[in-house]
């Protein structure tokens, strides 16, 4: 673990010392290699020490390309976490400068698309999500009880 100073902020950066391998045994039939879906594969974890705000690291893998209907091997290059996502290569690079709280950040060039795919159409404009609601004039999320006696009174 290391902890990275920005201004008055600090952040720890948790590194997994399994990154660089599957945490669980590939299911049968899995000539991949990676994780059943559902397991902790997360790399790295950044935390915000002061809010707890984190961001989850997964590292990606380049894979063969897929096959065609005929088992022709494709030509779209592909990449694979280690739950078995599999990614257009295309959609992840090359990645696109941005910013988050405040920082610098690269983020896969299709960020939208991918966090559509994985989340659902709504997950990016949904102001309500598991007992919570998003006020834009704060640019925060508060429980929904919280939300109510806000908005009408103690």
């Amino acid at each position: 673990m290391t902890v990275y100073e920005y201004g008055s902020s600090s952040y720890l950066l948790d590194i997994s010392p399994a990154y660089n391998r599957s945490t669980e045994p590939a299911p049968s039939g899995n000539a991949e290699g990676f994780a059943p879906p559902g397991k902790n594969n997360i790399d790295a974890r950044y935390i915000d020490m002061q809010s707890g705000l984190f961001v989850d690291m997964t590292g990606l893998a380049p894979a063969a390309p897929l096959r065609t209907s005929r088992g022709v091997p494709g030509r779209e290059q592909r990449v694979l976490a280690k739950d078995g996502h599999q990614y257009r290569y295309t959609d992840v690079f090359p990645l696109q400068a941005s910013a988050f709280e405040g920082c610098a950040v690269l983020v896969p060039r299709e960020v939208v698309k991918l966090l559509s795919d994985e989340y659902g159409a709504d997950s990016l404009t949904r102001t309500t999500s598991r007992g919570y609601h998003w006020h834009a004039d704060s640019e925060e999320w508060l429980p929904i009880r919280t939300t109510q006696k806000t908005l009408h009174g103690p």
